[in-house]
């Protein structure tokens, strides 16, 4: 299996710096490794500079006092379509009743987007708080919307001990084989990486294909496997021999 499936692709010298600036957080990681769909901190202050798009992970800033006369933020009938930093914290937070507030009032749009294309329901679903996502599915929020590489909800939320929130997202009509842009990956690949086994276990009864492949020909029980997930690897082996077993044998 490619060692970077190890490290999801993340230099193992950047890894301990990914980790500290993901103070928001709040469970703990099985390994120290860092998962795929990690939002990075966000400030609560306004940055001094202006944030250029992102290109591979890299953030270029421009220098506010170079940059034009800045354009009016983006908005909807809704509200503002760019999502604040303040409300992408408070999402990853779930401070339900603040982004309520702000979504009623008419000054936030409910699939604004953020930092690398996160809106938030995926930085909620990245942290297990489903009675915020029950309410942002309420006033409209997009469960088929994608991030910049192509991750969806259900994909953040599938990198934790989130069954309720998976189970939310999937009745909302989540598309449980969806896979992102780059390296291939669905949510079954995260959930078993993370020895999410609980999560695994509804993505397979929901309809997730253990065979699928990502980019380096890997199934999700590769991933379990390499990073020593020995249950996960049990109902991903039992998944397979089911399948097997309902295949009618060639004559």
């Amino acid at each position: 299996m490619n060692t970077a499936h190890v490290r999801w692709g993340i230099c193992a010298a950047a890894a301990a710096a990914i980790l500290a600036g993901c103070g928001q957080r709040e469970r703990s990681s099985s390994s120290d490794t860092p998962r795929p769909a990690d939002p990075p901190a966000v400030p609560s202050a306004a940055p001094a500079a202006v944030p250029a798009p992102r290109a591979h992970g890299a953030t270029r800033v421009v220098s506010a006092a170079s940059a034009s006369a800045p354009a009016a933020p983006a908005r909807s009938a809704r509200g503002l379509t760019t999502l604040p930093r303040e409300y992408a914290e408070a999402a990853l937070n779930g401070l339900e009743e603040l982004i309520d507030r702000v979504i009623r009032e008419g000054l936030l749009d409910p699939n604004a987007v953020g930092e690398q294309g996160r809106t938030m329901l995926m930085l909620a679903a990245f942290n297990g708080h489903t009675s915020l996502c029950r309410r942002l599915l309420g006033y409209g929020a997009d469960v088929h919307r994608n991030d910049e590489i192509g991750r969806t909800a259900l994909m953040y939320a599938a990198t934790g001990a989130n069954v309720d929130t998976v189970r939310l997202l999937l009745d909302a009509g989540a598309e449980v084989n969806a896979a992102d842009r780059g390296e291939r990956w669905t949510a079954l690949m995260f959930a078993a990486a993370e020895g999410q086994t609980e999560v695994v276990r509804l993505l397979l009864d929901r309809g997730a294909d253990p065979e699928l492949r990502d980019a380096d020909q890997d199934r999700a029980i590769e991933f379990a496997r390499n990073n020593g997930h020995a249950e996960t690897v049990r109902v991903l082996e039992e998944a397979a021999a089911r399948r097997a077993a309902a295949v009618p044998s060639a004559r």
